[in-house]
């Protein structure tokens, strides 16, 4: 088999990074309100008990704005509230740039995450992981497993071996800008992105593990692995109910920080829900696009050591749909479908 070869896109990278900072940096509009100065951001994240912690701010600055000093006060500010004792993380995600086109630049593929994420991706406080696909940038003097979180070459994204896992042992506090309006996601679900993290601890079989291969520069050709829908025709994963209900339980809880609000949750205690309800109410995580369509009557015998597809109970029915071959479910999950 003849060795895969992959285009230089590096100059192509620098050029939409040029681009970034010409769309995000462009003058805001006139607007009515009184802008939000940076001491006041610092007093609402304190009242999240940011300080001296591991943190990881999901942002957006359109829900955030007027800001004075804008987007880049808003990283002084994440800085000056987390404090030199404490551990700052931004998502920098790109979703597109290595499972598409087969190249990631360290250096220069710029975050998809929004403006805030991008300047403190370029802010030399800040040093960036390497995971093409879920990379972080990270600031702070107490970086102990953080540090590893984007020092080192993590080739899982989510489950036991991820940069997700050392944010949890190590107490992270989770904070999306936005609460309910803020989007992580590719399809504009909200929601903490560790959620799929729980999905791959609970062994959710509508998510699987999926190895991607391309170029990354001064490391030659590289695999990486990240949770992705494993039967797109049949479920997508969908977060967004199970955040209301993690909120409507107290485990989210919901912070004034500027003119928005932000939900806040403990890494530990909001992922080790997450994992139970995946298995107990998977309806919260997944959206289905095909009905059962046919009921298949079969013996105690041949369900016996069957387990249920969706949640790891015993199946007690088996059913078959459109164009998707033959599926266990139990009692509970076949209902809802």
């Amino acid at each position: 088999m003849a060795e895969k070869t992959y285009p230089d896109y590096g100059e192509m990278e620098r050029h939409w990074n040029d681009k970034v900072d010409e769309i995000h940096l462009a003058p805001m509009p006139p607007t009515v309100a009184e802008p939000t100065t940076k001491d006041e951001l610092v007093r609402d994240l304190l009242a999240m008990g940011v300080r001296g912690r591991h943190v990881m701010v999901h942002s957006s600055y359109k829900l955030l704005a007027p800001v004075e000093n804008g987007p880049q006060a808003v990283v002084n500010a994440c800085l000056e509230a987390v404090g030199p004792d404490g551990c700052l993380i931004f998502p920098t995600y790109d979703f597109e740039s290595f499972t598409e086109r087969g190249y990631w630049d360290h250096a220069n593929t710029p975050s998809r995450m929004g403006i805030i994420s991008e300047l403190a991706r370029k802010d030399g406080r800040f040093f960036r992981s390497r995971h093409p696909v879920l990379s972080y940038v990270v600031a702070g003097t107490h970086y102990s497993g953080a540090r590893m979180l984007a020092g080192l070459d993590r080739p899982v994204a989510h489950g036991s071996r991820s940069a997700f896992s050392e944010f949890v042992d190590e107490g992270g506090l989770l904070i999306s800008i936005g609460a309910d309006k803020q989007s992580g996601f590719r399809n504009n679900d909200v929601g903490f992105t560790i959620s799929n993290h729980a999905a791959v601890l609970a062994g959710a079989p509508w998510r699987k593990m999926k190895v991607f291969e391309g170029v990354v520069p001064d490391m030659g050709i590289c695999r990486y692995a990240l949770s992705v829908n494993a039967d797109p025709s049949r479920y997508v994963t969908e977060v967004t109910p199970g955040h209301l209900e993690a909120e409507k339980q107290g485990i989210i809880k919901r912070f004034p920080i500027g003119r928005t609000e932000a939900w806040v949750a403990y890494a530990r205690t909001f992922v080790d829900w997450a994992v139970e309800s995946h298995k107990t109410d998977p309806a919260l995580w997944r959206k289905q696009f095909v009905q059962p369509s046919e009921s298949i009557d079969v013996t105690d015998t041949e369900t016996k050591n069957r387990k249920c597809e969706y949640c790891g109970a015993s199946a007690v029915r088996t059913f078959a749909v459109g164009g998707g071959g033959i599926h266990d479910a139990c009692g509970a999950c076949w209902v809802r479908g």
